[in-house]
């Protein structure tokens, strides 16, 4: 009897370590992995260039398309001279696309362009690296051409 309950208790202490070795309760533990260095400064970066060039249209296409106004019938001149007043005003009374006096696109642009020359060129290597393989390989160089006078170009 007393073999009986040795038999059966050593069982149990057994069965036990078995149990808790399949958990990974008794392996030794392992060292976290380190934390890769956040650059916390990436996302306002990319953020103030967002809201700094998010306002600036996007340039024409490099191709260039027969013109709207070759399709379009000529005039025939029924309208004699006269304006019905079917033109469309903004509320602050400017022409559309007037720029009485002021260079409102050149310094959103310049805005634009300094803020794209501040961002961090690994912060932009960061985003760029969850585009397709073909684009992330190494060695790219990706330059953003705001017009003739700002073009940044970051080396990835």
């Amino acid at each position: 009897m007393e073999n009986l309950k040795v038999f059966v208790f050593t069982f149990c202490a057994v069965l036990l370590l078995l149990v808790f070795d399949v958990n990974g309760q008794l392996q030794e533990p392992r060292p976290l992995p380190q934390p890769q260095p956040q650059r916390p400064l990436c996302v306002s970066q990319l953020a103030l260039v967002n809201y700094a060039c998010g306002t600036l249209l996007p340039a024409p296409p490099a191709t260039s398309l027969p013109s709207a106004t070759a399709a379009l019938p000529a005039d025939d001149d029924n309208n004699h001279g006269h304006r019905h007043g079917h033109g469309h005003r903004h509320r602050n009374g400017h022409r559309l696309g007037g720029r009485h006096g002021h260079n409102h696109g050149g310094m959103l642009e310049e805005n634009c362009c300094r803020w794209l020359s501040d961002v961090d060129p690994e912060c932009v290597c960061q985003l760029l690296v969850r585009l397709p393989p073909f684009l992330s390989k190494p060695h790219h160089e990706y330059t953003v051409k705001i017009n003739d006078s700002c073009s940044v170009s970051y080396s990835c």
